[in-house]
């Protein structure tokens, strides 16, 4: 059994004890249990052997001064394997597709025996594994080091499935391993919309997304394909809609940007579409230049946006930034007395 650590780094670092004790429960002091070693502060590992084979053995490592004091341990568990056959397996092992037990139905999923062992002087030469849906594979022939016990298998119905490895050695040696894959169906998804829109430009969509019991949808991509290509995605369930008509003439889109839900408000008036644009864009010079706002969630998201303003507006000159004080001088006054106050936006810009 080899053990590898990193050690401190200050200055008063001057070595390292290393003690074993049978059992879960690792010594709870530099002197209990049985010695391994007392190694110098350029050390970082340090090789156990003799041990008996199928027993759990507990470590720690205890960091000392020059004077002889201890540090806390740093302690692990470990257990020896025996001199007979082991069978081991898994599913999913790559951490870029770990599911665990958790499977999908109609999905393809790994399972893995390559941490099973032949017993002491001998060779894995075959195995089988049987999926529990009377589906199963086999390798037959001997097996070489850079043999990886591995298979891929697709289930077709959903629930809890009892998946069994089985492996022999050249020495006749078998042994088996079994574990439960929990089969789920696939989540559903539909996107609908009505053939006409109230509002010239507006395309309203209503997104439905269902997953199994137990389960939950944690990301979503949407290619919105034609003459205008983008995609919509995110890491959570999908929004119910992107564009929502609130009352004829009178609708509201996201667009993130400045935050994952930055919305905007399309409104129209006898002049045309008048959208409000929120912190969509918080100054003419923002959308005007490409430039976007220094505090920004996504900025990807923040430059498309400026595009689906002027898509939105029945002309550039009707977006209204949400903080710029020019729109108080490109607006007329709401009346007497309210100049640099307050202004009216459905008449138009005194500048355009």
């Amino acid at each position: 059994m080899t053990l590898v650590w990193a050690n401190p780094t200050d200055d008063a670092f001057a070595g390292v004890i290393v003690r074993r004790a049978e059992g879960p429960t690792p010594p709870a002091s530099a002197t209990a249990g049985t010695a391994v070693g007392d190694l110098a502060s350029g050390e970082d590992s340090v090789t156990d052997t003799g041990l008996t084979p199928g027993t759990t053995y507990s470590y720690a490592v205890f960091a000392h001064d020059g004077a002889g004091h201890a540090a806390a341990a740093v302690t692990t568990t470990v257990t020896t394997r025996g001199n007979g056959v082991s069978a081991v397996l898994s599913v999913n092992p790559l951490p870029s597709v770990h599911t665990g037990n958790r499977v999908t139905v109609d999905t393809a999923v790994a399972f893995d025996g390559s941490d099973s062992l032949p017993a002491v002087d001998a060779r894995l030469v075959a195995w089988e594994i049987d999926y529990g849906d009377e589906d199963t594979d086999s390798f037959n022939g001997p097996l070489s080091s850079v043999d990886i016990l591995n298979t891929t298998h697709t289930f077709t119905n959903a629930g809890p499935t009892t998946v069994t490895l089985r492996v022999t050695d050249s020495a006749g040696n078998t042994d088996s391993s079994t574990l439960t894959v929990d089969v789920f169906d696939a989540p559903k998804v539909s996107v609908s919309t009505s053939s006409g829109s109230p509002d010239a430009g507006v395309v309203p969509f209503e997104v439905r997304a269902e997953t199994p019991e137990g389960t939950k949808i944690t990301s979503y991509r949407m290619e919105v394909a034609g003459d205008d290509s983008f995609f919509l995605d995110g890491d959570s369930a999908p929004p119910a809609s992107k564009d929502v008509t609130l009352a004829p003439g009178l609708s509201l889109h996201l667009l993130g940007g400045h935050t994952a839900g930055t919305q905007v408000v399309r409104v129209r008036t006898a002049g045309g579409y008048l959208v409000l644009a929120s912190d969509a864009s918080h100054y003419y010079e923002n959308m005007e230049t490409g430039r976007p706002f220094p505090i920004v969630h996504d900025v990807g998201d923040m430059l498309d946006g400026y595009d689906r303003l002027v898509a939105l507006a029945s002309e550039r000159s009707a977006i209204v930034p949400g903080h710029d004080p020019l729109v108080l001088a490109r607006y007329p006054a709401a009346g007497p007395g309210l100049d640099g106050i307050a202004v009216r936006l459905d008449e138009g810009r005194v500048d355009a």
